[in-house]
C-alpha cells in the first residue's frame, strides 16, 4: 500500500457551478427559462446597487448572462441617467435660468403711451 496520495487536478469553480446546475433545477430570474450547465451564469442584483439596492445574497438571483443580464444592466443604466437628470445632477448641478436682455434705458414712455427719449 502506498503511504502517499495521488496527485489530482484542483476542483474549479466552473466544475463546481455545473455540478451545482446539473443536480439542481436552476431557473433563470429573468426569462424563466432553465440555466443548463456549460451556460454562461452572472448575478444579478433584484433591486439594483445604483436605485439603493443592497448587496446582500437576498438581493441576488443567478440569470443568463446573454441576453438576460445584459438588457437588464442596460435597462438599469438608462433609468439611473434619468434619475439624475431629474433631479438635476448631470451637468455640475441644474441649468441656470436663461437672462432675459433688459429694456431699452434710452428711452421711456409717457402715461399717454407716447414713447420720448431720456
Amino acid at each position: 500500500m502506498s503511504t502517499h496520495a495521488t496527485k489530482r487536478e484542483a476542483i474549479t469553480w466552473q466544475m463546481k457551478q455545473d455540478a451545482f446546475l446539473y443536480r439542481y433545477a436552476i431557473i433563470c430570474g429573468i426569462c424563466g427559462g432553465d440555466i443548463h450547465p456549460g451556460q454562461e451564469v452572472e448575478w444579478d442584483h433584484v433591486h439594483s446597487l445604483v436605485m439603493g439596492g443592497s448587496h446582500v445574497f437576498t438581493n441576488l438571483r443567478p440569470v443568463h448572462a446573454d441576453p438576460c443580464h445584459k438588457r437588464k444592466s442596460a435597462l438599469d443604466v438608462k433609468a439611473n441617467a434619468k434619475v439624475k437628470r431629474l433631479r438635476g445632477l448631470t451637468c455640475n448641478g441644474p441649468k441656470k435660468k436663461i437672462q432675459s436682455r433688459g429694456f431699452d434705458k434710452t428711452k421711456t414712455r409717457k402715461f399717454s403711451g407716447e414713447v420720448v427719449a431720456r
